[in-house]
């Protein structure tokens, strides 16, 4: 029969070597995703909310790019797959108008208007959002008809065309450098930052 005391030393043993082993796997990697993260913060500088909004911004001129092919496509009566701008209008909906819009209009524009600046602007912006959202649904309900000729495909042309017409009239005052820089400067103070 076993000691008791060597009983426990085995047990302690057996636990001791169960818990340097476990240690030696789990700290090793631990330390390697601490390392990682860190990095990664490092290499990636702070946003701020503007800046984010027009890195979405950029999202729906490249989705306008695609439509603009698409028009170049139908005015030169050749074969354009619809999927490609249904899919596109998918990507307005579901990132532009149901994320970054909802965004400005729930987080920014209510900021604007608390603190009085650019209120006609953001008036102006939120009746343009309305008209893109309108849009949207005309590309939608047009556009799985548009390979061929005929009334679906001159709808889709139309709304492809307003929705363009629309960001431009858009981008026209807001990318000029003066309007910029004043926008920025009439940031509400808790936009500034993040």
């Amino acid at each position: 029969m076993a000691n008791p005391v060597e009983i426990e030393k085995r047990s302690l043993l057996k636990g001791a070597s169960l818990a340097v082993v476990t240690a030696g796997l789990i700290v090793p990697s631990a330390i390697a995703a601490s390392r990682e993260k860190h990095q990664r913060s490092e290499k990636q500088p702070e946003v701020t909310p503007p800046e984010d909004l027009m890195r979405e911004h950029g999202v729906l001129n490249r989705v306008l790019l695609v439509y603009e092919a698409g028009l170049r496509k139908f005015d030169s009566n050749e074969d354009f797959d619809p999927a490609v701008i249904t899919g596109g209008a998918q990507i307005v909906r579901d990132f532009i108008e149901n994320y970054h819009e909802e965004q400005e209009e729930h987080a920014v524009f209510p900021r604007f208007k608390q603190a009085g600046k650019m209120v006609a602007l953001v008036d102006i912006l939120v009746a343009q959002h309305k008209a893109g959202r309108q849009v949207t649904d005309r590309v939608f309900q047009y556009a799985p008809g548009s390979r061929k000729d005929g009334d679906e495909r001159r709808q889709t042309v139309t709304a492809i065309r307003s929705s363009a017409t629309a960001v431009a009239t858009m981008r026209a005052p807001l990318g000029s450098s003066a309007v910029t820089s004043t926008a920025a400067t009439a940031l509400p103070s808790d936009l500034k930052t993040r």
